[in-house]
């Protein structure tokens, strides 16, 4: 599959990339996928990978875009029980922030996913699910330049960590954008869900060989210097 020169504004995901179960059923993995000179806004992510991971994901490579104002600018998720490996990301660059929830006619609630994160990687359980939600290895990042509001999040469990993650000669900026300022971390949709946390500048949870080298720059402006945590932070917090 090859999307190429697209312009796409939307209010979900502008590029959806998973294994749903009767597709896996009938098809197999999701592989072999290019995406390349494409202009993507979002009120959710630019590019979703998962959630629905009911089979592999591999060998999908981003280059040579722009990002406008999406609340996620790359999301990779598993938690269906899937392997998401070998996904290369080159080139990319723009912005992301938070919005503020939105209240529909009817008076429902829709929750955005995302506060504002240039990258997000999440391996943990779906809410009332056993299962174990799969594995994120090998994922290839480098010149990428984001303005962003939220953490760069990568995040697994204890029996399934993030394992070989680069991120090369890129820079992210925290900068405020908006009215909202960081005050907590989102794992939608899980069972840690959205919960208060300091938001540092990196988050890591349960991951092994995770690199940022060769000229990874992380600045704060002025604007975020009271909401933004100079900080990685590595911890290990496990699900009851």
């Amino acid at each position: 599959m090859i999307i190429r020169g697209c312009v796409i504004r939307c209010a979900d995901d502008a590029i959806v990339v998973k294994t749903t179960a009767p597709m896996t059923k009938k098809y197999g993995p999701c592989r072999n996928i290019l995406i390349s000179n494409c202009i993507l806004r979002s009120h959710s992510s630019a590019l979703k990978i998962g959630t629905e991971t009911w089979g592999d994901i591999h060998h999908v490579t981003m280059s040579d875009c722009i990002l406008q104002d999406c609340t996620r600018g790359i999301g990779i998720w598993s938690r269906d029980g899937g392997r998401v490996h070998d996904i290369m990301i080159h080139h990319i660059s723009g912005n992301t922030r938070r919005y503020r929830d939105r209240v529909r006619q009817d008076s429902e609630v829709v929750v955005w996913w995302g506060k504002g994160d240039a990258l997000f990687l999440s391996a943990t359980p779906r809410a009332g699910v056993e299962r174990l939600p799969g594995m994120i290895e090998s994922v290839f990042l480098d010149n990428l330049h984001f303005v962003c509001e939220g953490a760069i999040m990568i995040a697994g469990e204890e029996a399934c960590p993030i394992r070989n993650v680069s991120i090369r000669d890129s820079a992210f900026l925290w900068k405020r954008q908006g009215s909202l300022v960081p005050d907590c971390l989102d794992e939608q949709p899980s069972k840690r869900g959205v919960y208060p946390h300091e938001v540092p500048m990196v988050y890591i949870r349960s991951a092994e060989a995770i690199s940022l080298e060769d000229n990874v720059s992380l600045r704060i402006d002025d604007s975020m210097k009271p909401y933004i945590r100079e900080a990685v932070i590595s911890e290990q917090v496990f699900l009851k």
